[in-house]
């Protein structure tokens, strides 16, 4: 996996789809000392209340995470500093804004894109859009559906009728993935020719669901043993599509009863972050990496024989060196008192958290993104707010705990008494 991989594992993208349930940590996983809570869906809760704010459309929406984790031994990701924090869990409430024109960046603005007379949707990743090497030519031009023509690109070791690149606001600046979901593969076959699978994806992190109900995290040393039985399943077709061509919900919760493996799946030139890939005794092989669910029946004997080569070639997943490899389930963060804002950044201070606030720190993050600009310039966010600040690079500690990487930022409401998710 590379670098730019790596980064998108230390920061959160916007997952709606419930299948990403299947690959997600146990609970108690990133929980030092395996201090196991109540466990909690993985689902974003919206209000429908709306209210004019500062002349913007901001719809009250909460939960954007639901385990977000402090601890009294809590790593500061991006450094060798340990917290001495309290037990704690952070509810993240940001505020979905109907932005300005000039405030939304490049994926907001254009979402849809029509190419040879195909409809694309943008893949919104993390850390913005993807690299410049990661596409490979020109291959003509597309057209948002709300105006404007851009170049389009083909994206490398990608089928572009599946996926394109283009840079909406020109200039070399950001590149975006836009997937079609048009003619959604028959095959397993079809599927993996769209796509070369083998050189975008890393099949490496996954957990392990038991028939009785107890799961268990583990690391794969080797995927290429796993990719090459799937490549000798070709023939397997899709199996319970709906009449939109996906799988249908039934279908999908029918594969999953029972024991299987889910692979957590991170791509930036597939503009997705972690989605899922998994492999049931039932004899099938599911995956969302296409914005919609699928299902092939490759049946028992071979599920069985990929179950078991993986979890033969695998070891238990050790917290530690998998955050510090990768970064938490939900991304470098730092939580903590907003104090004050400066012309080009503010800053954090996380006393609120901590055993002894005596011991605090806090962190200077610069506002170099407009993701995290945009809140202060219209006084959404402000001093004497706590928030929660998401970011995929290191903290410079000699130069007042800067952070120059931040990505996403939101209140967060701090709760010690445990942790539920409104309904």
């Amino acid at each position: 996996m590379n670098d730019r991989n790596n980064k998108l594992l230390k920061a959160i993208g916007d997952i709606d789809d419930k299948y990403i349930e299947e690959a997600a940590p146990a609970e108690g996983f990133y929980n030092p000392g395996n201090r196991k809570q109540g466990k909690m869906r993985r689902s974003t809760v919206k209000w429908a209340a709306a209210a004019c704010f500062t002349g913007l459309l901001i719809a009250a929406a909460a939960l954007i995470l639901t385990r977000v984790v402090k601890t009294p031994d809590t790593a500061i990701c991006g450094t060798e500093i340990t917290r001495n924090y309290k037990n704690v869990h952070i509810r993240l409430a940001e505020s979905a804004v109907n932005w300005p024109w000039e405030y939304k960046t490049a994926d907001e603005k254009y979402p849809v894109l029509t190419f040879d007379g195909r409809e694309y949707s943008v893949r919104s990743l993390p850390t913005g859009g993807i690299s410049r090497e990661l596409t490979e030519s020109e291959i003509g031009k597309c057209a948002a559906e709300n105006g404007g023509t851009f170049t389009a690109y083909s994206i490398k070791g990608i089928d572009q009728k599946r996926m394109i690149a283009a840079d909406p606001e020109g200039g070399g600046g950001e590149y975006y993935v836009y997937a079609s979901i048009e003619n959604i593969p028959d095959s397993l076959g079809a599927f993996l020719n769209e796509c070369d699978i083998p050189s975008l994806i890393e099949l490496k992190h996954f957990t392990v669901h038991y028939e009785n109900g107890t799961e268990r995290e583990m690391i794969l040393k080797d995927d290429t043993e796993i990719l090459k039985m799937l490549t000798e399943c070709a023939a397997a077709e899709r199996s319970g599509a709906d009449g939109g061509g996906a799988t249908s919900e039934k279908s999908w919760d029918a594969a999953v009863r029972g024991k299987h493996i889910s692979f957590t799946v991170t791509s930036e030139a597939m503009g997705i972050y972690r989605r899922v890939m998994t492999i049931s005794e039932n004899g099938y092989f599911l995956t969302n990496i296409y914005d919609v669910a699928l299902v092939f029946d490759i049946g028992r004997d071979t599920a069985g024989r990929i179950i078991d080569h993986v979890l033969t070639h695998a070891d238990r997943a050790d917290e530690t060196e998998y955050e510090q490899k990768y970064g938490p389930e939900y991304g470098y963060n730092v939580v903590g008192t907003v104090v004050s804002v400066e012309d080009g950044y503010f800053l954090v201070d996380d006393a609120v958290l901590c055993i002894d606030p005596a011991e605090h720190m806090v962190f200077k993050v610069i506002t170099n993104n407009l993701r995290i600009s945009r809140y202060f310039d219209h006084n959404i966010i402000k001093e004497g707010d706590t928030v929660y600040v998401q970011y995929s690079g290191d903290i410079n500690t000699d130069s007042e705990n800067e952070i120059d990487s931040a990505v996403l930022i939101a209140r967060a409401i701090i709760n010690g008494d445990g942790f539920a998710v409104p309904e």
